[in-house]
């Protein structure tokens, strides 16, 4: 497909969030340095932390990128945020325990497409790759360029893309983001 965005997070040309933010969850910092976008996440409590670049909605697409966390607990979700749409959006997380998942956020509510599933393909405080591959409403996902899975659902159509991260419990880590490409048919 075509190139929608390509970063390698050199600079902010495609506007990303750089910023302090903090409320009753948590916070986190985000900039871009030494050509990754980095995330430092403090969690008091069950939290999700997600954004986007600007750009144009798509609905079939190829989205990839390099992720690792840095530091912070093994269970901390990251991964990719995609057709998010009205604060409504999908999200295929990995964990480096050893876990990925397909989920919605919809209607203020968590569904667990794929749940939590474990893999050896996660490569534990390394840089992981994450892809999925969305033609109409089915979804095929890799982790490291070995597919891990495919899903059905048609909830939503079409999108924003982004990056997201999670926190179960308390706690705090650092995320490091780079690659990130979207291509659309």
């Amino acid at each position: 497909g075509s190139i929608v965005l390509t970063d390698e997070f050199d600079d902010n040309a495609n506007n990303w969030p750089v910023t302090d933010y903090a409320d009753d969850w948590g916070s986190v910092t985000r900039v871009i340095t030494d050509s990754v976008y980095r995330w430092a996440v403090t969690a008091d409590q069950s939290v999700g932390r997600w954004c986007m670049p600007d750009i144009d909605t798509v609905s079939d697409f190829y989205l990839t990128v390099a992720a690792q966390r840095a530091s912070g607990p093994e269970d901390a979700a990251y991964g990719l945020v995609f057709r998010q749409a009205d604060g409504n959006y999908y999200l295929f997380s990995i964990r480096d325990d050893g876990y990925f998942r397909f989920s919605l956020w919809y209607g203020f509510e968590w569904l667990a497409e794929i749940d939590w599933t474990q893999t050896t393909v996660i490569h534990s405080g390394e840089v992981n790759r994450l892809s999925v591959v969305a033609e109409e409403a089915h979804f095929i996902f890799s982790i490291n360029d070995e597919q891990v899975a495919e899903a059905d659902n048609d909830q939503l159509r079409r999108g924003e893309s982004g990056l997201a991260v999670m926190f179960l419990t308390p706690g705090e880590g650092v995320f490091e983001f780079d690659h990130f490409e979207l291509r659309a048919p």
